[in-house]
């Protein structure tokens, strides 16, 4: 994950939020403060920590009632603050087209920042040896 898809990742989850928070035009409810690069960094390695400590609810990360782990994670963000991202998170443009016009769906066009990084960093980092094979089913 580069600083760049970073950025890209927060614009578009303000993006969305502020989408989403004007068409409900509630008052009341948490406010929104907008996501910079070290939000998302953050957000990131919080979901990847919870892969790896798994727990029955997202709640139990922030107890601390003394008869579950103490997990480090709130010390770095609040459970709102995480589940307000999460709420909003969005990878790619919040007015992107998911159809082509000739009606083909894009399945990938809301990842495709990733993709794309994925990619350039798999063609940078990755040199395939001389003996290569490729078959029919790979291709």
């Amino acid at each position: 994950m580069t600083d760049s898809l970073l950025k890209t990742i927060s614009d578009n989850t303000n993006e969305y939020a502020s989408q989403k928070l004007a068409e409900e035009k509630r008052s009341g409810g948490r406010q929104w403060e907008e996501v910079v690069l070290e939000d998302i960094s953050c957000w990131l390695g919080i979901v990847l920590y919870m892969g790896v400590h798994s727990s029955p609810s997202v709640a139990d990360y922030w107890e601390h009632d003394g008869l579950k782990p103490a997990h480090p994670i709130a010390q770095f963000m609040s459970q709102t603050r995480f589940e307000q991202i999460k709420r909003y998170f969005h990878v790619s443009s919040p007015k992107l087209e998911l159809v082509t016009p000739t009606g083909q769906r894009l399945w990938h066009a809301k990842v495709n920042p990733v993709l794309e990084q994925l990619r350039k960093s798999s063609k940078a980092y990755r040199m395939p040896s001389t003996n290569v094979a490729v078959d029919e089913a790979m291709i």
